[in-house]
């Protein structure tokens, strides 16, 4: 079993340079793309909010000067 470790070349401490950039573009990639989906979900709840607050302001002055 230890002579199969030895062997075994993804268990090797060493990384190649090409392996661990590759990883890192991911990383980076899947990073941005769910800072995006978040961002969006953000947009998504925030936009109608603010919108009602709008209208409801616009109401509300209406009401308080006619």
């Amino acid at each position: 079993m230890a002579m199969a470790q030895l062997n075994d070349p993804s268990s090797s401490p060493s990384r190649s340079w090409g392996r661990t950039a590759i990883a890192a573009l991911i990383l980076v990639l899947a990073v941005w793309i769910l800072l995006k989906i978040a961002i969006g979900i953000i947009a998504a709840l925030f936009v109608p909010i603010v919108v009602v607050l709008g209208v409801l302001g616009i109401v509300w002055a209406y009401r308080v000067l006619f």
